[in-house]
């Protein structure tokens, strides 16, 4: 029992193009896997890329953020500083004021001391000229 002549022909040709279909079949499949490699290869390392770059620049920001903390800080001991000085030169220049607001009552004291000084020498010069001018006369 042989079968039809021909028909090894035909099923030899139906299994080659069979195996042709599942090769070039797998070949697209690893063409397409090989694709999707690369496009996840290129996205994870633009990823990376960019984790760098903000990993960078929140490096900055922190360097400058600790920056702006010391210069805070810096500031307000300066003005803190500013501040005991502006009140020590408050107290000095209210002692100050007190100060020539006693020297001026001690001067108007003393001008009023030397008026009656200078009065009363003249007076005792007018007595002393007077006595001289009677003595003599």
């Amino acid at each position: 029992m042989r079968g039809i002549p021909g028909a090894a022909d035909v099923k030899k040709s139906s299994c080659r193009a069979a195996a042709v279909c599942l090769g070039l079949l797998c070949l697209l499949l690893l063409t397409g896997l090989t694709t999707l490699v690369f496009l996840f290869t290129k996205s994870n390392s633009e990823w990376e890329m960019e984790m760098f770059l903000l990993q960078d620049r929140n490096n900055n920001l922190t360097k400058e953020r600790d920056q702006l903390r010391t210069s805070h800080n810096n500031l307000s001991k300066e003005r803190d500083q500013l501040r005991t000085s502006y009140s020590s030169l408050s107290k000095e220049r209210d002692q100050l004021r007190t100060s020539y607001s006693n020297l001026s009552k001690e001067r108007d004291q003393l001008q009023k001391k030397t008026e009656a000084l200078t009065k009363d020498r003249t007076d005792l010069q007018r007595k002393l000229e007077a006595k001289t001018s009677h003595g003599t006369a």
